[in-house]
This record gives structure tokens, sequence and C-alpha cells, in this order.
């Protein structure tokens, strides 16, 4: 790219432009491969600049800008934008105010340097995944009958409780005209990673056939996604079993997680059993 201000009197400028607004929330810095082989005075200046609001603004209209007075051989010089969030215009200014003075630019490339986690991101925090508390303080609770509650009868996966979200049968169901669902919701903010790191939720099931019974599909429990369904369990697992799931296309945002239990009848008891329920980064 080839930028020529060039005048014999007040100022001249030129300017290249990104055509969209970029998005800067993930990114440290800006790096600019650059030379300015123009008039050598203090009138030659070169700027890149980024701005939320203008398009075609003048180089002082900016939100965070990178200057250098005087010619200079090629170099590549960084623009530090890593405490900016959201879109901004990228431009390249060249100016020249002087008498008889020219500011003449060659950029040869522009890169965008994204955020480099030496260490995890803050975790999003789900409150009391585990249960520990022995109750559902942090979560949103819809009961049907006398589920869900915690519970440390049949322990927890890590610790003393884990939720005990339905029994597939009478303790569960509410009658024939109700919905004969419990569930348990929470939302949380899922931050910005990195190329190298992401966001996983993790959680720990277990499913208890307490009639030794094949009847299947008569009930069960499923793990929602801001109402999307992402798991579903409706037999013995002999076992705690351990779910995962990635939550790289949410980052940036905020997600609820909702777990739900539901019969269809008053028979063929299943337990069904929640813990430690996390997001980490991997």
């Amino acid at each position: 790219m080839y930028l020529n201000a060039d005048q014999s009197r007040g100022t001249a400028e030129k300017t290249f432009v990104t055509d969209n607004p970029v998005d800067l929330t993930c990114i440290n810095s800006i790096a600019i491969d650059w030379e300015n082989i123009g008039f050598d005075g203090e009138n030659n200046r070169s700027y890149l600049v980024v701005s939320a609001s203008s398009k075609f603004g003048r180089y002082d209209n900016n939100d965070k800008p990178l200057e250098k007075i005087r010619p200079f051989t090629r170099r590549i010089d960084t623009l530090d934008v890593s405490t900016l969030t959201g879109t901004y215009y990228i431009r390249v200014h060249a100016v020249d105010d002087g008498w008889d003075g020219k500011s003449t630019i060659n950029v040869y490339s522009i890169e965008l340097i994204e955020h480099n986690f030496t260490s995890s991101p803050e975790e999003p925090i789900v409150s009391n995944g585990g249960f520990e508390t022995g109750n559902f303080t942090g979560w949103e609770v819809t009961t049907s009958n006398k589920f869900p509650y915690v519970q440390r009868e049949y322990g927890g996966h890590s610790g003393a409780y884990s939720a005990f979200m339905g029994d597939g049968a009478d303790g569960l169901w509410s009658g024939a005209t109700k919905t004969n669902t419990a569930s348990i919701e929470q939302t949380v903010e899922i931050p910005n990673g990195s190329d190298n790191l992401k966001p996983l939720l993790s959680f720990y099931y277990l499913v208890v056939d307490r009639d030794e019974s094949s009847e299947t599909g008569w009930d069960w429990m499923k793990f929602y996604i801001n109402d999307n369904k992402i798991f579903y369990v409706d037999n013995d697992t002999n076992g705690w079993k351990e779910f995962t799931y990635d939550l790289s296309s949410y980052m940036g945002s905020a997600i609820t997680l909702k777990v739900s239990s539901w019969t269809h009848d008053v028979s063929d008891r299943f337990f069904y059993f929640i813990d430690d329920i996390t997001i980490t980064w991997h």
C-alpha cells in the first residue's frame, strides 16, 4: 500500500482505512510493517490509529494512535489495543503540514496479534456446582412433587452431596395435567479465551435403576444450554460417569445451564443424580 501526501502549503493528508470495522476484543496489538520515505522534517508524520466511530476521520480523530515523526526506514511497529473491546476501523495516515513538504508511506503488512494467555483467563464460576452447601444456593429451582433436592444419603461424585433430580416415578410425578418435570438452572458469563485455551463444560451423572427394569424412555434427565439439549440419559449408568462439552462457540457471552428430570408415570424407578458441574479452560 502506497500513501503520498504532497502539498505546497497548508496540510496534506492521505489515508487508508479498512472497509469494515474490525473486532478487537481478543486482540492484544496491531503490528504494522512500514516505511516513510518522504521529506526529512518534523512536519512529516505517520499514523496508525483505530477509531470506533469514524471511518473517514482525520488522523487526530481516533481512540488510540501510534505516531511516527520524520521519515524512517522499513520497520515493524505495534499499537497496543489490549484494553479495547468491540469493533474499530483501522486507519493509516500520511500527513505533512509544512511548506512544500511530502509524507510518503509504504505499508507492507498490517497484522492483528491475539492475546497470548500464559495462564488461564479467569474461569467462569458455576455457583455451587458441587452442591456442597447442602442446598441449591446459586440455582433457580423448578419443583415437581418432592424433586429436586440436594442429598447426602447416596453421596456425591467427589463430596458429600449431589443433586437428586428425580426418581422416575411417584416422587417426581405431580399429576396427569402437570409437566412432571423438575429442573435447576443458572446463568454464567463465558469470557473470551484464545486459540490455545477453550472453555470446557464438565459434569458427573449417575442413574440407578431401582427396579432392575429394562423399561427405558419413560423418564429421563437432560442438560441444556440456552434451552438447547446437549445431553440425555434414561438408563442405569453403573456408577458415576463424566460428560464434557466444548463451549468455544459461547465465548464472550452469557449462557444458561439447565438440568431437567422428567417422568411419564409413577412406576419403574430410576434415580437421577448430577454433581460437580464446572467450566474450566483447556
